[in-house]
């Protein structure tokens, strides 16, 4: 080791508060960097209670990602099909050695009521899911009733219940829907309530649902070890309606290349022609 520098707290060149220690090598060193990588990696991985991740760093990794990180992106229009898949890849790949800390974005944040309207049941009571739905949403996040001009801006009154009436599901179980007839019918009568899980975000692109499974490489990781595991657990864990996804850089690399291609054509194609209106005929060019 040649010189090292510790950083902590953010800074107006880096936003994380996680500190970092960044160390320069000697360029007569014995060991390559990817093999001081490793071995830190497998002296620093044991320590408890603590998060460290240790990583190559160039320009190029700079610009193109992070060797140390592993990413796969999915992609479906049935989003239930895409968690069931994402789950299913996330924990196949948490098995292998070569990975660690693997996470999806489809995992769990927190858990939520959700409402399943039976619309026979509801059509029977005189209601509809949609008329359900609009009664549901005004009793929980309250009704404008009313505007009020304060200081020359109009200020909405909102009438809304007290913040605990309906905040457990036995709170919720207790509404009662009001049907046209002028009759009563519990929420319970006309739908399932029941706890959900809601994931910490839900992505769409060219309309499809996109999930990302995300990792770090351990030190029996190799060059090798992206396209083995997307061989091995990825590729047989993917069917139906869920394919694998470019990542929006890939994305945006072939974009690149595809206008780059696309102007030597062009290029090439200009000076033809103007070499053949200097020689008057496309037949006198020789090349």
């Amino acid at each position: 080791m040649e010189s090292y520098f510790i950083t902590a707290g953010s800074s107006g060149l880096s936003m994380s508060s996680d500190p970092s220690i960044s160390i320069y090598l000697k360029k007569d060193r014995k060991m390559d960097t990817e093999d001081l990588v490793k071995q830190w990696k497998r002296e620093l991985g044991s320590m408890s209670d603590t998060n460290i991740t240790v990583e190559k760093y160039s320009q190029v990794s700079a610009m193109m990602g992070s060797e140390n990180d592993y990413q796969v992106n999915l992609q479906s229009t049935n989003y239930n099909d895409l968690k069931a898949a994402s789950d299913k890849i996330a924990e196949k790949l948490s098995e292998r050695p070569e990975l660690t800390k693997v996470h999806s974005d489809l995992e769990n944040a927190a858990s939520v009521v959700k409402i399943t309207v039976n619309p026979i049941k509801a059509k029977a009571a005189g209601l509809s899911p949609a008329q359900i739905g609009a009664t549901l949403n005004n009793m929980l996040s309250g009704i404008t009733a009313t505007t009020m001009d304060i200081d020359g801006e109009d200020v909405d009154i909102k009438v809304i219940y007290p913040k605990d009436r309906y905040r457990t599901l036995d709170q919720i179980e207790t509404i009662t829907l009001q049907t046209p007839s002028g009759s009563s019918v519990a929420i319970t009568d006309v739908a399932e309530i029941r706890f959900a899980d809601s994931p910490a975000s839900i992505s769409r692109q060219d309309k499809q649902y996109r999930a990302t499974i995300s990792g770090i490489y351990t030190e029996n990781s190799d060059k090798n070890t992206k396209a083995l595991l997307q061989k091995e657990v990825v590729d047989p864990n993917v069917s139906g309606s869920v394919s694998v996804a470019k990542s929006n850089m890939e994305e945006s690399m072939a974009e690149e290349f595809t206008a780059l291609f696309q102007a030597i054509a062009l290029a090439v194609f200009l000076v033809f022609v103007v070499m053949a209106a200097q020689f008057e005929s496309p037949n006198s060019l020789s090349w």
